[in-house]
């Protein structure tokens, strides 16, 4: 296994907040260039979230993730250690991504989470966007999770995430 382990926290706070503002919307496939600049993003799925975070936040070269939940699953199963949904509580700086597959009756999902929250594009809880909620209002829905690394500097709290609409 092998991948970034390292990811910036100044670089995170700086495009949470910016992709946070609300001028964002979800929109089911959409994906953006790695090149766009934040604040000219209209629109994205929770995949395309996570391709531009991540490329944003890796170093010290950038990471182009595969476009859809499963191709992204497929790709961090193969680089990180798989670990429990429950370590996503923890408040250690740690960054963390999870999966929920796809069925008949549910669509495919995948969202970061860190210190206790989720970093991710999604309609649920009455946002409509990027947005955080807290760790445990994914719970029953993981079907995977993986320890990607620790922010640098390391970051403990969550006061520099953003809460926008929807229930925290």
């Amino acid at each position: 296994m092998s991948g970034p382990t390292d990811f910036q926290s100044d670089v995170l706070a700086d495009l949470i907040s910016k992709l946070m503002d609300g001028h964002v919307k979800y929109d089911f496939g959409e994906k953006t260039s790695q090149l766009t600049a934040p604040e000219n993003i209209k629109g994205l799925d929770c995949s395309g979230f996570t391709d531009y975070v991540f490329f944003k936040i890796t170093k010290p070269s950038p990471v182009d993730l595969p476009a859809g939940t499963k191709a992204q699953n497929t790709w961090f199963s193969e680089r990180y250690p798989k670990v429990p949904y429950d370590d996503a509580a923890k408040k250690d700086g740690t960054l963390r991504i999870a999966f929920r597959y796809q069925t008949k009756k549910r669509a495919g999902h995948v969202w970061f989470t860190i210190n206790g929250v989720t970093l991710e594009c999604t309609t649920a809880a009455h946002n409509n966007g990027p947005c955080s909620l807290t760790w445990d209002r994914r719970r029953d829905e993981v079907d995977a999770c993986y320890e990607l690394g620790r922010l640098v500097p390391t970051r403990l709290d969550t006061a520099w995430i953003p809460v926008r609409k929807g229930v925290p």
